[in-house]
Protein backbone atom coordinates (compact mmCIF):
# COMPACT_ATOMS: atom_id res chain seq x y z
CA UNK A 1 0.00 0.00 0.00
CA UNK A 2 1.19 3.43 -0.94
CA UNK A 3 0.67 5.76 1.85
CA UNK A 4 2.53 8.69 0.55
CA UNK A 5 -0.73 10.63 -0.47
CA UNK A 6 -2.52 9.91 2.96
CA UNK A 7 0.62 11.20 4.61
CA UNK A 8 0.51 14.02 2.35
CA UNK A 9 -2.81 14.91 3.39
CA UNK A 10 -2.76 14.10 7.31
CA UNK A 11 -0.03 16.64 7.24
CA UNK A 12 -2.23 19.06 5.35
CA UNK A 13 -4.81 18.61 7.67
CA UNK A 14 -2.80 18.68 10.86
CA UNK A 15 -2.89 22.26 11.76
CA UNK A 16 -6.68 21.67 12.60
CA UNK A 17 -5.75 19.50 15.66
CA UNK A 18 -3.64 22.40 16.93
CA UNK A 19 -4.84 24.35 19.89
CA UNK A 20 -5.25 27.90 19.71
CA UNK A 21 -1.50 28.73 21.06
CA UNK A 22 -0.36 26.49 17.67
CA UNK A 23 0.70 23.46 19.38
CA UNK A 24 3.56 22.07 17.28
CA UNK A 25 3.63 18.10 16.07
CA UNK A 26 5.78 15.99 18.00
CA UNK A 27 4.79 12.95 16.21
CA UNK A 28 3.27 11.08 13.48
CA UNK A 29 2.85 7.28 13.23
CA UNK A 30 1.33 5.38 10.19
CA UNK A 31 -0.34 2.36 11.36
CA UNK A 32 -1.32 -0.35 8.45
CA UNK A 33 -3.73 -3.16 8.78
CA UNK A 34 -7.79 -3.53 7.51
CA UNK A 35 -10.31 -0.49 8.00
CA UNK A 36 -13.45 -2.03 9.21
CA UNK A 37 -15.81 0.74 9.46
CA UNK A 38 -16.01 4.57 8.86
CA UNK A 39 -19.35 6.53 9.44
CA UNK A 40 -19.42 9.74 8.63
CA UNK A 41 -22.33 12.29 9.57
CA UNK A 42 -24.20 8.60 10.27
CA UNK A 43 -23.28 7.38 6.51
CA UNK A 44 -21.22 4.69 6.02
CA UNK A 45 -18.11 5.12 4.21
CA UNK A 46 -15.28 2.90 2.71
CA UNK A 47 -11.93 3.91 4.28
CA UNK A 48 -8.37 3.27 3.66
CA UNK A 49 -6.07 0.75 5.29
CA UNK A 50 -3.99 2.85 7.37
CA UNK A 51 -4.45 4.59 10.00
CA UNK A 52 -2.29 7.95 11.37
CA UNK A 53 -1.95 8.84 14.80
CA UNK A 54 -0.26 12.07 15.81
CA UNK A 55 0.66 13.67 19.36
CA UNK A 56 1.16 17.07 20.08
CA UNK A 57 3.65 19.12 22.55
CA UNK A 58 0.14 20.32 23.99
CA UNK A 59 -1.11 16.32 24.62
CA UNK A 60 -3.58 16.56 22.33
CA UNK A 61 -3.83 13.17 20.25
CA UNK A 62 -5.60 12.23 17.20
CA UNK A 63 -6.27 9.21 14.93
CA UNK A 64 -6.99 9.99 11.13
CA UNK A 65 -9.51 7.78 9.19
CA UNK A 66 -9.43 8.22 5.72
CA UNK A 67 -12.67 8.28 3.67
CA UNK A 68 -11.58 6.29 0.47
CA UNK A 69 -14.81 6.59 -1.28
CA UNK A 70 -16.03 9.52 -4.15
CA UNK A 71 -15.41 12.60 -2.31
CA UNK A 72 -12.92 11.34 0.29
CA UNK A 73 -12.14 13.25 3.52
CA UNK A 74 -9.87 13.26 6.50
CA UNK A 75 -11.91 12.59 9.93
CA UNK A 76 -9.64 13.07 13.02
CA UNK A 77 -10.70 11.83 16.43
CA UNK A 78 -9.20 13.92 18.91
CA UNK A 79 -8.39 14.39 22.91
CA UNK A 80 -5.95 15.39 25.25
CA UNK A 81 -4.03 12.40 26.13
CA UNK A 82 -3.72 13.31 30.39
CA UNK A 83 -7.28 12.17 30.26
CA UNK A 84 -6.13 9.02 29.05
CA UNK A 85 -6.89 5.72 31.11
CA UNK A 86 -5.39 2.32 31.46
CA UNK A 87 -7.78 -0.46 32.10
CA UNK A 88 -5.45 -3.14 30.99
CA UNK A 89 -1.61 -3.24 29.85
CA UNK A 90 -1.91 -3.01 26.57
CA UNK A 91 -4.97 -1.35 26.31
CA UNK A 92 -5.96 2.66 26.64
CA UNK A 93 -9.08 4.63 26.75
CA UNK A 94 -8.73 8.02 25.36
CA UNK A 95 -12.21 10.35 26.08
CA UNK A 96 -12.68 13.19 22.68
CA UNK A 97 -13.38 16.42 22.73
CA UNK A 98 -13.12 17.37 18.67
CA UNK A 99 -14.05 15.54 15.53
CA UNK A 100 -11.73 17.17 12.79
CA UNK A 101 -13.34 16.95 9.36
CA UNK A 102 -12.06 18.91 6.05
CA UNK A 103 -13.91 21.92 7.75
CA UNK A 104 -12.08 22.12 11.08
CA UNK A 105 -12.39 21.31 14.63
CA UNK A 106 -16.00 20.76 15.75
CA UNK A 107 -16.73 19.84 19.60
CA UNK A 108 -17.64 16.40 20.35
CA UNK A 109 -18.31 13.89 23.13
CA UNK A 110 -16.91 10.49 22.58
CA UNK A 111 -13.93 8.17 23.21
CA UNK A 112 -11.21 6.14 21.21
CA UNK A 113 -10.43 2.23 22.98
CA UNK A 114 -6.84 1.14 21.24
CA UNK A 115 -4.26 -1.35 21.93
CA UNK A 116 -0.95 -1.45 21.81
CA UNK A 117 0.26 -1.59 17.67
CA UNK A 118 3.93 -1.87 19.22
CA UNK A 119 2.71 -5.61 20.78
CA UNK A 120 1.34 -7.36 17.81
CA UNK A 121 -2.11 -6.64 16.27
CA UNK A 122 -4.26 -4.20 17.41
CA UNK A 123 -7.56 -2.82 17.27
CA UNK A 124 -8.52 1.23 16.88
CA UNK A 125 -12.21 2.14 17.71
CA UNK A 126 -13.13 5.73 17.74
CA UNK A 127 -16.86 6.99 18.40
CA UNK A 128 -17.74 10.84 19.02
CA UNK A 129 -20.97 12.63 18.31
CA UNK A 130 -21.04 16.59 17.75
CA UNK A 131 -23.66 19.25 19.08
CA UNK A 132 -26.27 18.65 16.21
CA UNK A 133 -26.26 14.78 17.63
CA UNK A 134 -24.78 13.21 14.61
CA UNK A 135 -22.07 10.07 15.20
CA UNK A 136 -18.79 9.54 13.80
CA UNK A 137 -17.38 6.45 14.16
CA UNK A 138 -14.30 3.99 12.96
CA UNK A 139 -13.24 0.73 13.49
CA UNK A 140 -9.43 -0.33 12.51
CA UNK A 141 -7.44 -3.23 13.11
CA UNK A 142 -3.45 -3.53 12.39
CA UNK A 143 -1.70 -6.11 10.75
CA UNK A 144 0.11 -6.92 13.73
CA UNK A 145 3.66 -4.94 12.28
CA UNK A 146 4.77 -1.95 14.33
CA UNK A 147 3.63 1.36 13.38
CA UNK A 148 5.80 3.72 11.13
CA UNK A 149 7.33 6.81 12.45
CA UNK A 150 6.29 8.99 9.99
CA UNK A 151 7.48 12.17 11.88
CA UNK A 152 9.15 13.20 15.26
CA UNK A 153 10.68 16.32 16.25
CA UNK A 154 13.52 14.60 16.49
CA UNK A 155 13.66 14.47 13.01
CA UNK A 156 11.80 17.31 12.25
CA UNK A 157 15.03 19.67 12.41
Amino acid sequence: MNTSPLIAAVIAAAPALAEDHRASLTAMFSVAGECQMLIVSEEERPCKDAVINTEYDSGRIGFYFVDDGEGSGITSFSGLGREQRSPAENLRLQPLDAVILDGGRVPAVGICSFENPFAGQARIQCSAFVESGEMFSGFFISDGREPKLISSEANDG
